[in-house]
């Protein structure tokens, strides 16, 4: 379905990634003790309660376990969170929570981003810098499948991915 979305330019972000090593993509535990800063986690909160409202089913895409943890307690009962530490029985749980709407938001590193297929997700946030096309175009892939009822899918990109691939997801610079 067509992509609509918002992309944040942050300085302060641009400035804190210099010094993460680079290994082919970030390196995560550099990355997420960036992204776990407070301006950070403040930062998005604010920019998902602002540009989310009016979404249903919402997927956040963290940089690591802890950076997903700490999003998914700022965000509070509304939302859940997915990821490898958590026994097969509440990543089920957390799924139906979320699949079934009692949650309408999802906080994930990597688990989502490939082979996960779920037509309703209509917004995704990418909470998450990355210099891998193929994992950004993977992960705006999630929100950008037909449902009924959905008209577009939408992309909150805080951390400014779409200016170093494009928007054009059928010419994504690599």
């Amino acid at each position: 379905c067509e992509l609509r979305g918002k992309i944040a330019h942050a300085d302060c972000l641009t400035s804190d990634l210099a010094d993460v090593k680079v290994n082919g993509d970030y390196v995560l535990g550099q990355l997420g003790d960036v992204m776990s800063r407070e301006v950070h986690l403040k930062t998005a909160v604010e920019a998902i309660r602002e540009h989310c409202a009016d979404y249903k089913m919402i997927c956040i895409f963290a940089t690591t376990i802890d950076h997903a943890e700490m999003l998914n307690d700022l965000l509070g009962n509304e939302s859940t969170t997915i990821h490898s530490q958590l026994s097969p029985l509440e990543r089920q749980i957390n799924m139906a929570s979320w699949k079934s709407g009692k949650t309408r938001i999802c906080t994930s590193i990597n688990i989502l981003a490939e082979g996960f297929d779920f037509p309703p997700l209509d917004c995704l946030v990418m909470a998450r810098p990355t210099l891998s096309s193929t994992l950004f175009l993977q992960a705006v892939g999630r929100a950008l499948r037909i449902s009924p009822g959905k008209t577009h899918g939408f992309l909150l990109d805080l951390t400014d991915n779409s200016s170093r691939f494009g928007v054009d997801l059928d010419n994504i610079r690599v």
